[in-house]
């Protein structure tokens, strides 16, 4: 069976980016790692550590390191073995059924079957409308100018292609209208001396 993790599975973090993570299978040789990726653990130093005298670092518990777990996850197929577990995941979306046979075999019917990036794209919509309604507009997320891209069988978020604007034609001053001298009419004629009336002694 293949199947793809769906980082969408679970809201956004602090910082707008995907989360979603699920755990192989409990009964797995080694039930905790996830699937379609790792988990990595960064130890994070203590607030304003570097600005506190001796006296208040002597407060502080320096063996108590706090860490945070990060999912380095890829959209991609994962060949897997089908369980009770694992059709779990995939009916509740935790995990896309990256194919037709897949989808069937978790309990889904053709009709509700749909390629993976569409289930992804959908997924994220879904988490970008929850970040807008309860962030500021101006609090954007980290993911907010990123698409899902298919790239053979992987699926990626890469950066949204920038829109090229044409650069406005200046107007040019329009051609002056053409004349026809036939229509014109002739200038008048000039009169003789004889014609004109004498003048008066």
């Amino acid at each position: 069976m293949l199947i793809i993790p769906n980082p969408f599975a679970a809201p956004l973090d602090v910082e707008g980016r995907p989360m979603g993570r699920t755990l192989v299978d409990p009964a797995h040789p080694r039930p905790f790692e996830i699937y379609g990726g790792k988990l990595a653990r960064k130890v994070l130093r203590h607030e304003n550590e570097e600005d506190l005298d001796r006296k208040k670092a002597r407060s502080i518990d320096m063996r108590e390191a706090r860490v945070k777990a990060i999912a380095e996850v890829r959209m991609r197929p994962t060949r897997v073995t089908l369980s009770q577990y694992v059709r779990e995941r995939v009916l509740s979306g935790d995990l896309i059924a990256a194919d037709l046979e897949t989808a069937l075999a978790c309990g889904m019917s053709r009709k509700d079957f749909l390629p993976p990036i569409d289930v992804l794209r959908r997924a994220m919509t879904a988490r970008l409308a929850e970040w807008r309604a309860t962030h500021d507009p101006t609090d954007l997320p980290a993911i907010h100018n990123f698409v899902l891209v298919a790239e053979g069988a992987e699926i990626k978020l890469c950066p949204a292609p920038k829109l090229t604007v044409a650069a406005p034609i200046a107007p040019s001053d329009p051609p002056a209208p053409a004349v026809d001298d036939s229509e014109q009419a002739p200038p008048p004629r000039a009169e003789s001396p004889a014609a004109l009336p004498a003048s008066a002694p």
